[in-house]
């Protein structure tokens, strides 16, 4: 199952048709996406959460090998542009939001929930040290300044990458570069025809 976040309305449209989208929607308002990012942290874990206990299973991997027939399917939120997304809310609500995220990077994964945060703004103002703390996995393309990338990464670097899908990745505390690829809108469009 997939949740998509898109705020600026523009770079997930394409995919507004795939069959596993949740509600069958790409969301688009920044209210909306704020509101579903809740219920799932609200609902969706804690249901989740009770099958686990239920079940006796400390996370979702042992609960599908137990229960092969009747899986716990995994759930991908992704938010592009988080900034957008939290630029809706007022300082209280962006600080309740944040721990709402938070909540969601902590749980999630035991429960099966993933947490994809895209932002082209990566301030300490936006990427807080309670977001990152459970992010195990962080990405850093090219950025203006090290300032920028230690907020991301925790280590200056990103600001010398030479763009074009030249990127830095963090997993564990190891800084590894990496080489992204570029597929052209008509390439997406083309694989997205064949499904």
């Amino acid at each position: 199952m997939l949740v998509v976040i898109d705020p600026k309305q523009t770079d997930f449209t394409v995919f507004a048709n795939l069959p596993h989208l949740r509600d069958g929607e790409v969301i688009t308002d920044a209210d909306r996406g704020v509101e579903v990012v809740r219920e799932i942290a609200e609902h969706d874990m804690q249901q989740r959460s009770d099958q686990l206990q239920k079940a006796k299973c400390r996370d979702i991997k042992a609960y599908n090998l137990a229960h092969p027939k009747k899986p716990i399917r995994p759930l991908v939120v992704v938010i592009d542009e988080y900034a957008d997304l939290v630029a809706v809310l007022g300082k209280k609500d962006k600080e309740d939001f944040e721990r709402v995220i938070s909540r969601i990077t902590a749980r999630g994964r035991n429960v099966g929930i993933h947490l994809i945060l895209a932002t082209q703004r990566p301030t300490a103002d936006i990427v807080t040290g309670n977001i990152k703390a459970n992010m195990a996995c962080r990405i850093s393309f090219s950025l203006p300044s090290s300032r920028d990338s230690q907020v991301v990464l925790d280590e200056p670097g990103a600001e010398r990458l030479l763009r074009n899908g030249d990127m830095l990745l963090m997993l564990e505390g190891k800084l590894t570069r990496l080489q992204g690829y570029y597929v052209d809108q008509a390439k997406i469009e083309g694989l997205l025809r064949k499904r």
